[in-house]
């Protein structure tokens, strides 16, 4: 088996003081579409937090690629080509949509434009509010505008925090389509979701991460069997 693009070994990490994740370990390969699911306060958000620093890490290892990155700055994260969705917080209010993107794409090589137009081509609802002011989109347009701009940088990892928090069934249905298109365009997805039946048919692979800690780990369909998608209601 090849190397992983990402890796996880026996992370254990939280604030400060306050333990959240438990001797975690997993892998993404690289083309991947890798989704851990599991209950409110069950720690993916920390977990991705903790992949670009944004937590105390306490014990593991953090590999991207061949780099040991458990201690890296996040800029430095980002620049070696891993974007990150946050679940709040995840664009600049105050500026316009096409500000937000160009933001986005300042770390990026290439044509800057060229890239906001692939982003309009991908959520073709920002392409019609280039100049409105992000705290005035929708939640699903604002949640467009933070994958886009998590995009212009041209990530080869992209790390998605609970991407259907807040939205209607029908915008959920339409953003997992948007998601899919990345994918198979190239870009390797890992996405944490409380949603089960929201993800589980975009991805290859599952973990489940109940009180800081994986429980299963494996294929779509052997998580299909298992009785950790019974008792998250799949």
């Amino acid at each position: 088996m090849s190397d992983p693009l990402l890796s996880l070994s026996a992370v254990t990490a939280g604030y400060g003081d306050l333990y959240v994740l438990e001797d975690v370990s997993l892998r993404v390969d690289e083309g991947n579409f890798v989704a851990i699911v599991g209950p409110n306060g069950a720690g993916k958000s920390t977990l991705l937090r903790t992949i670009v620093g944004g937590t105390t890490l306490h014990d593991g290892t953090i590999r991207y690629g061949n780099d040991d990155i458990s201690r890296t700055p996040r800029h430095e994260i980002v620049d070696a080509g891993v974007g990150y969705v946050p679940q709040d917080d995840a664009v600049f209010p105050d500026l316009t949509v096409r500000e937000n993107l160009r933001m986005g794409g300042y770390t990026g090589d290439g044509d800057v434009d060229a890239r906001i137009g692939e982003i309009y081509d991908l959520f073709p609802r920002l392409e019609e509010r280039p100049d409105q002011a992000a705290k005035t989109l929708s939640g699903g347009e604002s949640r467009m505008l933070a994958i886009g701009r998590a995009l212009m940088p041209g990530p080869d990892l992209l790390l998605i925090d609970e991407p259907s928090t807040g939205l209607a069934p029908q915008i959920v249905d339409r953003m997992f389509e948007r998601i899919d298109k990345i994918h198979t365009e190239g870009t390797t997805v890992l996405l944490v979701e409380q949603d089960v039946s929201a993800v589980v048919d975009s991805s290859e692979r599952v973990y489940t991460l109940q009180n800081g800690e994986i429980g299963f780990e494996g294929s779509v369909e052997e998580f299909q069997a298992s009785d950790d998608a019974e008792s998250l209601g799949w």
